[in-house]
């Protein structure tokens, strides 16, 4: 069994593997730059995949974090199924069901850290003295 995972691995190429996670942190990225925009402009501003806007024409907090958290969902729900395919024998590519996984765990650790990050912004507008 380890040795078809090793061939599998090897005839796909690490590099294709790598330019597919390359990938997905850009784009992981990309989202994470358009919430520095959000309502700093009248223009819309263009989020991927949806681009949920307001009456205004802006992106809102709420419909942008939401968005994020479906996708990340999303991308579980769509590893567990990959995982679930190769379990039962009905596709063969490992390798896709290993870039799913590791896309949604890039996903829900990218999820986790913009939590972080929003908490400790709330802790430090908390702490302000008026």
């Amino acid at each position: 069994m380890i040795s078809g995972i090793e061939s599998t691995y090897t005839s796909l190429g690490a590099n294709q593997i790598t330019n597919q996670m390359d990938q997905i942190r850009a784009r992981q990225v990309q989202n994470l730059q358009n919430i520095d925009r959000v309502g700093t402009t009248d223009q819309p501003v263009s989020i991927q995949p949806g681009g949920q806007v307001d009456e205004a024409g802006r992106v809102t907090f709420g419909k942008l974090i939401g968005e994020l958290v479906q996708e990340v969902d999303t991308k579980g729900k769509d590893s567990a199924l990959e995982l679930k395919k190769v379990m039962t024998g009905e596709v063969d590519n490992l390798h896709q069901s290993m870039v799913a996984m590791q896309e949604a765990s890039v996903a829900f650790n990218l999820m986790v850290e913009v939590r972080n990050k929003l908490m400790e912004s709330y802790q430090q507008v908390m702490r302000m003295q008026v």
